[in-house]
């Protein structure tokens, strides 16, 4: 299965990319929210030993966090705080740079979120 997954993204880079996806909260304990915090946390462990597990075999596994709201059609930006939500466009260009990175330097792990957002 992990050469098909190789074979399938020669097409587009040297190298594979497998990503590992959590929205908000993972390095942020809210209060209440411990079970969601675990699962996150997991996922973050998860994909890190997946990453140095597969990096040998030329695999580049990143896990990306999204902490923010994303902007669409239907959820607008409010006047007041213009680019308070995260641009679809910039979230996928951030996906094609770490894809084309060069194994050299891989980053297993991006964290966006809007210049706005508490952390």
């Amino acid at each position: 299965m992990v050469q098909s997954q190789a074979s399938f993204f020669d097409a587009i880079s040297p190298t594979a990319l497998m990503v590992a996806y959590t929205r908000q909260f993972t390095d942020i304990p809210y209060p209440q929210s411990a079970p969601f915090a675990m699962g996150k946390f997991a996922l973050r462990g998860l994909a890190q030993s997946i990453a140095r597990e597969l990096a040998p075999q030329n695999i580049h596994v990143a896990h990306f966090v999204i902490d923010g709201g994303i902007r669409s059609a239907t959820r607008i930006e409010p006047d007041n705080q213009p680019d308070s939500l995260l641009d679809p466009d910039a979230i996928a260009q951030t996906y094609l740079n770490i894809l084309r990175q060069p194994r050299t330097a891989w980053t297993w792990e991006v964290e966006l979120r809007p210049w706005v957002e508490k952390f």
